[in-house]
């Protein structure tokens, strides 16, 4: 009985510290493609500016409209990718 009472307390110990290094890793890749989404975007946003360029910044703000944004429940991989694909386009013009 008792055997079985260590069993489970061990089992339960072991699912809480893997169920919790699985948090810390998604939030640690979650932050981190905040992060880099974010640079991407001043970088653009610098670029649109300093550039002095009426269509290249109107190319921005429509850009920056629309986003896929969603509040907290917004997907990072959509914005990096929406971020990717723009850079993509305006550095082939």
């Amino acid at each position: 009985m008792v055997k079985a009472i260590v069993a489970v307390v061990i089992g339960g110990v072991a699912l809480s510290l893997a169920y919790f290094a699985g948090v810390f890793v998604t939030s640690f890749d979650t932050n981190m493609c905040y992060s880099n989404a974010m640079e991407a975007l001043a970088q653009e946003s610098t670029k649109a500016l300093l550039e002095n360029r009426p269509e290249r910044a109107s190319a921005y703000q429509s850009f920056v409209a629309k986003l896929p944004l969603h509040g907290y429940e917004t997907n990072c991989n959509e914005v990096a990718k929406a971020v990717m694909e723009f850079q993509q386009s305006n550095n082939a013009k």
